[in-house]
């Protein structure tokens, strides 16, 4: 398949959407809708300062004529159509859709993995490296408390568990404690 390079990477089609030709056709058709659009509103500014004096002396003899009212009209229906066409072609409107959405969520039922299960496996020490797992009381902490952090008693703090369950009860840290313990390694990243 062929790609489209740029100066920031190579930009792909995504596997079975479209080709490499319809994506530059399409980011073609972009830029000159922007420039058509860009060179019409910059001469309608341009030539608006010239007609202001004309309107002002037309809506001191009488309001709107009708020429400007059918050049407003046509103008609003034309960016209107430009808008739709537009709005169809970058949705997709113009390719070869047709197919039912069963059909499509089918294809790509195929193609979702399940996220892999680590097998972390024994953990060897190596020389002249740090230690694979970090141990709580060797993580780098930033407080701001100028001389210590305070400690918090544990006594008073408990865990209940109530609600829509069928046998609510209350532990108290010590019994949480107490309780089995499953271990395993976390990744941690902080800023």
């Amino acid at each position: 398949m062929s790609c489209l390079r740029t100066m920031w990477g190579t930009l792909q089609p995504l596997p079975g959407s479209c080709s490499t030709r319809r994506l530059i056709v399409s980011l073609a058709a972009v830029g000159v809708v922007y420039g058509l659009l860009f060179v019409l509103v910059q001469n309608w500014l341009v030539t608006r300062g010239r007609k202001d004096k004309v309107a002002h002396d037309a809506e001191e003899t009488g309001g709107l004529t009708r020429r400007a009212l059918i050049e407003r009209g046509l103008i609003i229906a034309g960016v209107g159509l430009l808008g739709i066409g537009a709005w169809r072609f970058i949705t997709g409107g113009v390719s070869n859709a047709t197919a039912p959405v069963s059909k499509l969520i089918q294809q790509y039922k195929k193609k979702i993995v399940p996220p892999p299960v680590p097998n972390y496996g024994d953990i060897h020490p190596a020389p002249f490296l740090s230690a694979e797992v970090t141990s709580n009381n060797q993580y780098y902490v930033v407080s701001k408390n100028l001389f210590s952090d305070p400690n918090v008693a544990a006594g008073p703090w408990h865990l209940t568990v109530d609600g829509d369950v069928d046998n609510p009860f209350t532990l108290s840290y010590d019994q949480l404690l107490a309780l089995p313990m499953q271990k395993q390694y976390e990744s941690m990243m902080c800023v």
